[in-house]
Formats: C-alpha cells, structure tokens, sequence
C-alpha cells in the first residue's frame, strides 16, 4: 500500500493543487472536417516537417520522384496523426507503444515507407521493431521529445490524401452534424490526476503478479509507464475536442466509430453541448441480449448469421436453435433480461472477479475462436450448454466475412458480426433516426449500444429503446442510465 500511494502521488501528474483551476475546455474553431480544400490533422506542437525535410537535404532526395514539398509534410503529418489516432483505440504494449498493422500505412498515398523512416530517424517518433509473423504488427509511438506536447492541427491540402481520408473517416451522416463547436468538455486539472489515479489503481490488482515475476523495480517501471500512456492518451482525447477535429467512421458490419467511442468512458461525464450536461443510456448485458434474437429464430438475426454463405441452410440452422429446452431458454432470458448474467456467473466462480472481468471474459468467449479457453467459457458451458453448442455451431460453420474489397474488410465469426450489426440497426438505425426525425435540434450521440443526450432528450431515449427492442426482439431491452 506505501508503493501504491509512493505511486499515486507522482509529481508528473500534472500542476500543484494550489495551481488547480476549473477549465471549460471549448472549441475555438469554427472550421469543420466538410471542407473541400483540406482535411485537419492531429499532430503535436513543436514539430516542424519543414525544417526537417529542409535541414536533412532530404526533399532534393523526393524531388526526383516528383513529389513537392507540402506533399512530403502532408504525408508525414498522416503518419503522425494515424500514430496519435491508435493510441486512444489500438491495442498497446506497456511501454506505450501502439501495434499498427503494414496495411493501415500503405493506405496513406501509396505509404513512401522512407517517409516513415525518416520520422523515425528524427526522433519524431518511435518503433519497438515487435513484429511476430500471424501475431504481431510492429509498434509506435510519438517519441518523449514531443509526446507530452499540446495536441495542434496541421491543415492537408494534398487532393489525394483528402480524398482518402473523407471515404473512410468522414462519412456523411445524419448523426456526424452534432461534432460542432457546440460539444465541449468541462473537466479540471484534479478531476484528470482522479481518473489516472483510479484507473491506475485497478490495473494494480489486475497486474499483481507482474512483481512476483519481474520483481518490484520492473513493477514501479510498468506502473510509471502505465500512468505516462493513460495521461496522454486523456490529454489527445480532451485536445481533439477543444481543436474540433472529430472523425467519424462506418464499418462494413455497420458499427459507428466516432470521437466519442474512442473518448474514455471516465471523461463522457465531463461532455457538454451548449452548455447543457450530456447523460448516456445503456442497453445492460448489450450483447447476451442481442444474442435471445439468434436463440428466438428472429428472421433478421438469422438472415445476418446465414449472409450469402451457402454452406448453412436456413433449416440446418433452426435445427440447432430447436435442440435448445425451453427451461434452459428460459433461465437465459430471464438472467439476460433482468441484467443479471455477470452477476449469476460471478456467483458461480471465484469471488475475486470483478464482474467488469466477468464481462471482459464473456465477450472474449462470444467473439473470439472457439479454439480459446477460459474459465468463464467452461462455466457457460456448464450452466447453459445447448446454448453454447449453438454458439460453437454458428462460429464454426461460418469463416471470416469481407466486404467492400480487399482494403476495407472486417472479420471476424458470423456470432459476432450478427451481433454487431443487430446492434447498429437497432441503436443507429432504430433509436437514433427516430429520435432525431421527432427531436431534430436535441443532440444525440451513439457509443455502440448506448446513445447520449441532454437531460431534454435522455428520457425520449430511453422510452424509444424500450419500445423499438420489443418490436424487434419480442422482449423489453435492460435500460439503464446515469441521468
């Protein structure tokens, strides 16, 4: 407990707290992603791609190829902002470093990989040169030089890139006109030292056997690094918002990734529109309740699952569905229904587990390969196990799904894209359009399985999912909010 409070308390943390001060965090740009002519980018303050270029001699290089010099800074600053944009949604090591797959660079016109060795060079930023072939993708990170430097935005003009970037990042959507100048973020200097306090005390408990392997200095080490990535990762986050550089993108399942998504789930509490506090609803137990539609023979649930996949007819899978009991359907949908799941497996396993590491662990079972074991897999599998055989059919009846070509594809098993787009068209195309065809002036914000509004608009919110999930479901969706 001293190391943990030693740790706590670390000076890097931010100003003294007679320093502290309310700060409403507000957009100063008016200036949206819809222009014609560029499309801003997140990078950091201090560097200068320019001088760089200039300084090296390494522009007379690229001008035998034709490329000018705005063209090389536009296409370092896309290596910048990719960087920046993984570390808030990517999978990182604990030093930090981001994985960030080959294909996502080549996307940026053409990836000049020289390019991306030059900012390496630079010390701009870094590479961990982690690569395991069918496991992992090389990491990166902005370097120390310039990682704790206020986020600003670089204004790309290059045809190309622009037209990469509005595709994939700025879909035209009915919910996108709400990322304005209106959105803000009310949160202070203390109130941020309380989210990395608190998040970092739970990665303690989680990691404690990091000490008894590595001993107590490479523990202090991992606990500082952990403390370091999550500071940065709150100040991007809250920078974007105040530089108004939203991104809002669509992916082939139909699931929404937009600035909030990306936003932790500890800062939406410190969200405005206009001055008016957000509040979210949630659909509790999102995905065990999404998945009663596949154990009811829902027709769109099923015509998700069967796709345009010939292997599985319909009949085979219903065959699977109608081997379930009732009594065992029943005690699914009642656990599900009164968003008890988590808390009836926790009841049934080790007492220590946190029913976030329940959930954490569920998820794990439900999306991944049927190849991957848990306790929690093996516990479903007792308590439910016509269930779980039908979850095992589906996943392995059914291999990984592409769409819309080979640059823009998303897989994973046929249980978990249904699930996935069951849940946009019940929350995006359902709840959300509703509510804005009624509501147009009242914001609304999706965050996968939950929506967000002001206190005007939680209520109408609430009240439609209950109404659009017995329609589409049979049963009245678990509703729950922080209003």
């Amino acid at each position: 407990m001293v190391l943990l409070n030693t740790l706590l308390s670390s000076s890097q943390l931010g100003s003294k707290s007679s320093d502290i001060k309310r700060i409403l965090y507000k957009p100063f740009s008016k200036m949206q992603e819809t222009s014609t002519t560029h499309v801003r980018l997140v990078s950091k303050q201090g560097i200068n791609l320019k001088k760089e270029f200039s300084k090296r001699d390494f522009y007379r290089h690229h001008k035998d190829k034709e490329r000018s010099l705005e063209e090389l800074i536009d296409i370092g600053h896309a290596i910048i902002d990719l960087i920046i944009e993984r570390q808030l949604t990517g999978k990182k090591s604990r030093n930090g470093y981001t994985y960030i797959n080959h294909d996502e660079f080549r996307k940026i016109k053409d990836y000049p990989s020289d390019i991306k060795e030059f900012l390496i060079a630079c010390d701009i930023i870094k590479c961990n040169n982690s690569y395991k072939v069918n496991e992992r993708a090389m990491g990166y990170k902005i370097s120390n030089t310039y990682a704790f430097h206020p986020t600003v935005i670089h204004n790309c003009t290059d045809p190309k890139l622009c037209k990469y970037y509005r595709k994939y990042y700025m879909h035209d959507h009915f919910l996108n006109r709400f990322y304005n100048n209106k959105l803000s973020i009310n949160i202070n200097e203390y109130e941020i030292r309380s989210i990395v306090n608190k998040s970092t005390h739970i990665w303690i408990i989680k990691n404690r056997n990091i000490r008894k392997e590595q001993g107590k200095k490479a523990y202090i080490e991992y606990i500082k690094n952990y403390k370091s990535n999550l500071r940065t990762i709150l100040q991007i986050t809250i920078e974007k918002i105040t530089l108004c550089k939203y991104t809002y993108k669509i992916t082939p399942s139909g699931r929404h990734f937009n600035s909030l998504t990306n936003c932790k789930s500890e800062l939406r509490k410190y969200l405005r529109y206009d001055g008016n506090k957000l509040f979210e609803v949630d659909i509790k137990n999102a995905a065990p309740y999404l998945s009663i539609a596949l154990i009811e023979a829902i027709p769109r649930m099923i015509d998700y699952i069967l796709g345009s996949d010939p292997q599985l007819k319909r009949s085979e899978l219903k065959t699977a569905i109608n081997a379930i009991p009732e009594r065992e359907k029943n005690e699914y949908r009642r656990l599900v229904l009164r968003g008890e799941l988590y808390e009836h497996l926790k009841s049934r396993i080790d007492k220590r587990y946190s029913r976030d590491f329940i959930k954490e662990h569920f998820y794990y079972f439900l999306y991944n390969k049927n190849t991957s074991t848990s306790e929690i897999k093996s516990l479903f599998k007792e308590i439910f196990p016509n269930i779980y055989n039908l979850f095992h059919y589906v996943k392995i009846n059914f291999k990984k799904t592409r769409s819309e070509g080979r640059k823009n594809y998303e897989t994973g098993n046929a249980l978990c894209l249904a699930i996935y787009k069951l849940e946009s068209y019940l929350v995006i195309d359902t709840v959300a359009k509703l509510f804005n065809d009624k509501n147009s002036e009242v914001p609304v914000y999706t965050i996968h399985d939950s929506l967000m509004s002001t206190k005007d608009g939680i209520n109408k919110l609430f009240e439609i999912i209950k109404t659009e999930s017995q329609k589409l479901i049979g049963y009245e969706a678990p509703v729950s909010t922080d209003l």
